[in-house]
């Protein structure tokens, strides 16, 4: 029997696309671990869509409103800081960012 949807999703995760998005931050390119992240989520979405079209719609729906309400509070967004970062974060910082962020959505 074949690996389930979902399966086969954790493994992408954990095989390709973190370590896009955490080889990225090493490199201090942030902007390249947001774009791995996005196309990441795009890649999933056409999964969902493709698999299940009436939940497909509605997670896009979803996600669009949860992209906006990001979007429009970005600007008064605090980064969190780990402690000892200095006022340039270096990439054990960034990792560490990434690596909180990760654990506290529970889905990882």
């Amino acid at each position: 029997m074949g690996a389930s949807l979902k399966d086969r999703a954790l493994r992408r995760a954990e095989v390709v696309r973190q370590p896009a998005i955490r080889e990225a931050l090493a490199a201090e390119d942030t902007r390249a671990a947001v774009t791995e992240a996005l196309a990441w989520l795009r890649r999933e979405l056409a999964g969902v869509r493709r698999h299940r079209p009436a939940d497909g719609a509605l997670i896009d729906a979803q996600l669009a409103g949860s992209i906006s309400a990001i979007a429009a509070g970005l600007h008064a967004l605090r980064p969190d800081r780990p402690a000892g970062c200095p006022r340039v974060p270096r990439a054990a910082d960034l990792l560490a960012v990434y690596d909180a962020a990760r654990e506290g959505d529970g889905d990882a």
